[in-house]
Formats: C-alpha cells, structure tokens, sequence
C-alpha cells in the first residue's frame, strides 16, 4: 500500500512540475466565428525560445514541432517590404531563374551620352576645385588628384545615372538611390558613384532573386522574415539587403538538406541542437545552418570514442 501511495504521489509531483510550463486554455470563438478547442500551450515568460511554437521545441501534447523563426517584434515592416519590394520588374529580369551573374548580365553594354571633363557645369568644377583646396591646402600633387577622381567620379554618375533611364529603371529607384549617394557622401562624386552603382545592383539582384523559383519555393513565413530582417538591418543599403537576402535563402535550402541527417539522431539530440542553433543566431538561418552542421559533425565524432 505504501509502494502505491509513493508511486502516486510521485506521478502527482512529475505533472506539477510539468505543468509549471504550461498553461491550460479554455475553448473560445474567433472573431470570425472559428471555434478553437481547449488546448495548452507554453506558459508565457517573455522568452521566444520557450515556447513550443518556436523551431526546433516540440509541443509534449500535441507532439506537433514548431515552425516560427522570429519572434513577433521582427514583424513590422511588412508594409514597406510589400510596397518597395513588389514594385514593376524591369523586363530583362522578370520571371528568370535566379543565379549568381544573372542581374549583371541583364545590364547590356551601352554607348551613353560622351560626357567629358569640358562639359562638366561650372558649379561643379567649382565645388570640385574648392574640396581639392581646402583638403590640401599645401600639396598641389594631391589637388591635382583630388580634382582628376572627383571628375571622373562625376562623369561615372552621370553615365549611370543615363544608362539606368536606358534600359526602363524605374525613376523612383534612380532618385531614392542617387538621394541615399549624396547623403551618404555629400561632397565625393567618386564615392557617389560608386554607391549609387551598388545601390542599384543590389535592387537588380533583389529583384532577380524574389523571381527566382527557389525564392518562390520558400514558405511566405520564411521568405517574409528574410526580407523584414534584411530591410530592418539596411534600410538604406539595397546592396547589403540583397548580400543579407542571398546568403539566408541559401541557409534555409542548407538547413533543408541537413534536416535528414538530423532525424538520423535521437530526438532528444535535435531539439537541444536545433535549440542551440535558434538561440545563438535567431534571425540568420546560414548560421543557422553552420551551427547545426556543426554540432551534427560533432555528436557522431562523440559517438566514435
């Protein structure tokens, strides 16, 4: 008799415990008239990774796995995302298939308008004449530089600026790329150039990617997070938003392959492998990737001694 009140007593403590990180919720009807049936769920303490809907928890109940990458505060941008990145395609992207030399070579080679030093505006030579100066007061050597950059500096944005209206880029593009240039470096057409070309190469590469059939293959939760995250981190860099976009589209198909590998192991060991790589790196699926790819290698080298 005492071995059976042990043995309940004992039952009764383990789903105490169990239950401290749960909460039990009734059933209820939606807005829109959908009922939800009782069910438990994580109890909440502010922690995404606790929670069962996140990847790489399993739900005790249900047994279902999460799916959910980031957490809720990530999430607001979708607007902006849906309006910048669903803009018109220019033709020589639309619908390809996705690679690495793609967007470059939907840019032909294009003879534009012969812009030489002797048409530049007098107020750019000016301004041009003046930065030389003032930067080296005292070395006509670098002036002398400093004034054969900048000119060429301005005659490449030109030539960009006349070769991008060439192939049907659209002029919003043209303008918010030029604007994010000269912000960036006010009195430095060589630097304007240079990031204005960037700028608009990585909405060409952007643009190839979202059309790319591996890209249109991504849950919309996935491909949602990407986006949000790599315009949250470079709001005003369209070539680092298209390094970010490229390099987690290339983590999640990584993660995808490696997903076998792990069901190869004890599923104990791929929660707590796929936990670890969740927490470590919650917004990058390429280190992701690394970690679980990682900690698989390391777990079967384990396994060998």
């Amino acid at each position: 008799m005492k071995k059976l009140i042990t043995f309940i007593f004992l039952i009764f403590i383990s789903e105490i415990i169990f239950c401290q990180g749960s909460v039990y919720v009734k059933g209820y009807f939606k807005s829109n008239g959908t009922y939800v049936a009782p069910h438990y769920r994580s109890a909440p303490d502010g922690n995404f990774y606790n929670n069962w809907s996140t990847y790489g928890n399993i739900n005790p109940y249900t047994g279902k796995e999460g799916t959910k990458l980031t957490p809720e505060k990530y999430k607001s941008y979708s607007s902006t995302i849906d309006n910048f990145y669903l803009a018109p395609l220019p033709d020589p992207i639309r619908g390809s298939s996705y690679t690495i030399s793609s967007y470059r070579n939907s840019l032909p080679i294009i003879q534009s308008d012969k812009v030489s030093i002797s048409s530049i505006p007098d107020e750019v030579k000016t301004a041009i004449a003046n930065k030389a100066s003032k930067e080296w007061s005292n070395d006509f050597e670098m002036q002398a530089y400093v004034r054969k950059t900048q000119s060429e500096g301005f005659i490449k944005l030109t030539q960009l600026i006349n070769q991008y209206k060439h192939i049907g880029m659209e002029n919003d593009i043209i303008e918010w790329s030029l604007n994010i240039s000269i912000s960036k470096w006010p009195n430095d057409y060589s630097m304007q150039a240079y990031v204005f070309e960037n700028s608009i190469e990585g909405y060409l590469k952007l643009s190839a990617i979202i059309s790319s059939k591996e890209w249109k293959s991504l849950p919309v939760s996935v491909s949602t997070s990407i986006l949000e995250n790599a315009y949250s981190d470079w709001q005003n860099d369209l070539s680092m938003q298209a390094y970010i976009v490229e390099k987690q589209l290339n983590g999640f198909y990584k993660l995808v392959s490696l997903d076998q590998e792990l069901k190869n192991l004890p599923s104990d060991i791929q929660s707590q492998i796929k936990r670890k790589a969740i927490q470590e790196w919650p917004r990058d699926l390429d280190m992701q990737a690394y970690i679980i790819e990682k900690e698989i290698r390391g777990y079967k080298s384990l396994r060998e001694y």
